[in-house]
């Protein structure tokens, strides 16, 4: 998991329930405890150990998460990454690429479940607004065209018009003059 989606994932700490303080102080011992684990382990002799430190120090995050599967998946792909690092198949630079490239992936993947929430919600609405429709109503609603138009009644404008005034400077003295 590359360190720039660490700190993305510790800012969408936000939403969960709690005050700004309690979340403040809880993204700090994430970060804290993340760095911690760079100072542990080795990134190449001992890239597994390193990655299962930082999914540890992560572990808080998930219950956060609107889709905890998504960065249990990213957790896990970093576990593979690590290996690979470890077992030489892998650079520590192509492993942040690939961690990086699986980032956007899994990112895109919630913003399409998202997307597919909502799309869910406008139909439930859509749905629940028939029914309503559906419901016969206790007034009772006559048609327009079912009164003939001679027992309208025309309208009239029987409103004041508006007096509009304004004040004009003529040399020193200044005028109000209304319509």
């Amino acid at each position: 998991m590359t360190t720039a989606s660490i700190l993305l994932l510790l800012t969408l700490v936000g939403c969960s329930s709690g005050s700004r303080q309690a979340q403040a102080q809880q993204a700090s011992g994430m970060k804290e405890a993340y760095a911690e684990c760079h100072r542990k382990f080795h990134p190449i002799k001992q890239a597994i150990a390193l990655a299962s430190c930082e999914n540890r120090s992560l572990a808080p995050l998930r219950s956060a998460m609107r889709d905890p599967d998504l960065m249990d998946q990213e957790l896990a792909y970093n576990l593979v990454l690590a290996e690979k690092v470890q077992k030489g198949k892998m650079s520590p630079i192509e492993k942040e690429a690939a961690a990086t490239q699986f980032h956007s992936q899994i990112l895109a993947e919630g913003e399409r479940r998202i997307l597919a929430r909502r799309a869910a919600a406008a139909r439930d609405l859509a749905a629940a607004a028939a029914v309503a429709a559906a419901q016969p109503s206790q007034s009772i609603e006559i048609e327009p065209t079912q009164i003939p138009q001679a027992d309208y009644p025309k309208l009239q404008n029987n409103l004041p018009q508006q007096t509009r005034c304004q004040t004009m400077r003529i040399g020193i003295m200044l005028q109000t003059v209304c319509n």
